[in-house]
């Protein structure tokens, strides 16, 4: 038998020749986003001048995946990590790829950076790591198939009653959704945006982040909605489009806590936005990264419109021996400190 012959693997920065290669390639994959276009890495740098490093993987000068990050320290070790404000950010290869010889495509950043933070939704190349890893808590998106699943049979589901009937009731009572673009609509669908962020205990992102995004080269797959009934704002939506791909991404829920209680406006939010997707032509929409936990009410909300849970798996790899012993340090005091803390309580 002849041996096998492993051709080398390569890691190129991005650069301004090969921007038309990266969108080519992301969206000819079936894992392929928005959130990796060239369009979202430009907005990230305007928004919030990040350090992003994007690397095109070869094989024998082939494109064979595309791998997006940030650049960070932590103290005097650099590394890469996830892009973020992007809910899609992982590393994506096509089928090409070995999961066993994913380990020699770590070894490329090995000689650069001290560790590596990255995210897949192939469950085989975290199991290929012989570096030193670790997880961390996202475990992945919901996910609605229109094309198996379309606005019909949602609307008709046996899972689908309650929320019938509150849809329903902002529509006998006179509530209605439209577009919104001009400045004192997004700042008031901002106001409340930043006051569900604050009641669920999430990351609030500046107003800059919407005023950039809708003035930047991704405006016109951008669509922000508001659900009012006169002065009354009860809700908003911002959705982003990936026509290429035929997806959309449910983001960045603003909702008005002093609407009464016998009121949903996610359901006619997330109800108006998929009718609106499916006469466009979308065929998947995310409605965010979530934990598979069937007690949280927001997974059984999403799972009521038709969501699957698409589970992705994220990983930090310690690329270097100095930052692995530190890290395995400081987990074992972080240990010790839960134990002794139990032990007292």
């Amino acid at each position: 038998m002849w041996p096998v012959v492993h051709t080398l693997y390569t890691a190129e920065a991005l650069t301004e020749k090969s921007h038309h290669e990266w969108d080519e390639f992301n969206n000819g994959s079936r894992n392929g986003t928005v959130y990796h276009s060239i369009r979202w890495k430009k907005f990230l740098e305007d928004a919030f001048g990040l350090e992003c490093r994007y690397y095109i993987v070869r094989e024998s000068g082939e494109a064979v995946g595309i791998c997006p990050f940030v650049e960070e320290y932590s103290g005097p070790f650099r590394g890469l990590i996830p892009l973020p404000h992007s809910e899609f950010n992982n590393v994506i290869l096509d089928d090409s790829v070995d999961p066993c010889r994913f380990n020699e495509i770590l070894d490329l950043y090995a000689k650069e950076y001290s560790y590596l933070q990255f995210t897949t939704y192939d469950r085989r190349l975290v199991d290929r790591i012989t570096y030193d890893t670790y997880p961390d808590d996202r475990d992945g998106n919901m996910v609605i198939d229109l094309s198996r699943n379309p606005p019909d049979a949602i609307w008709e589901s046996r899972a689908f009653r309650d929320v019938r009937k509150k849809i329903r009731r902002f529509e006998k009572d006179g509530f209605e959704v439209k577009e919104i673009r001009s400045e004192g609509e997004i700042e008031e669908y901002y106001h409340y945006y930043v006051e569900n962020m604050h009641h669920i205990g999430g990351k609030v992102l500046p107003l800059s982040f919407y005023t950039v995004l809708l003035n930047s080269s991704l405006s016109q797959d951008v669509r922000v909605v508001s659900l009012t009934r006169g002065d009354l704002f009860a809700g908003g939506m911002l959705t982003i489009l990936h026509p290429d791909k035929k997806t959309a991404c449910f983001e960045y829920l603003s909702l008005n806590r002093n609407v009464p209680a016998h009121f949903t406006p996610t359901y006619l939010l997330f109800w108006e936005g998929i009718t609106w997707a499916h006469l466009h032509g979308i065929e998947k929409i995310s409605l965010g990264c979530q934990h598979f936990d069937v007690n949280n009410p927001r997974f059984r909300a999403k799972m009521k419109f038709g969501a699957e849970h698409v589970p992705f798996y994220s990983r930090l790899v310690l690329l270097s021996k100095p930052v692995s012993l530190l890290y395995a340090a400081r987990e074992n005091a972080r240990h010790l400190g839960r134990q002794a803390a139990a032990f007292f309580w």
